[in-house]
């Protein structure tokens, strides 16, 4: 895995014994170096936890009848493009 464009930065990560070993065997497993599994696994925790907010956020939206209704945008909508 090649680092984009951003800068990137270090970190020093303890962990139990058995936890770097198991993390070493799947990076091995996976032909990646431990620095691009760990990585990977942090942007996968990232990412669901990104999606688990846009989740909540939707059904907060949802839970409110006049916000979800979605016939009043799209009539508001139609209206703004024949006004062009």
């Amino acid at each position: 895995m090649q680092p984009s464009d951003e800068s990137i930065g270090a970190i020093t990560v303890r962990l139990p014994r058995r936890l770097l070993a198991a993390a070493k065997h799947s990076a091995r497993r996976r032909r990646l170096s431990l620095n691009a599994f760990v990585r990977l696994a942090l942007e996968k925790m990232a990412a669901e936890e990104r999606n688990e907010r846009l989740k909540e956020s939707y059904d907060a939206l949802g839970s409110d009848r006049e916000e979800a209704d979605v016939e009043r945008f799209m009539r508001a909508q139609r209206e703004a493009v024949r006004r062009g």
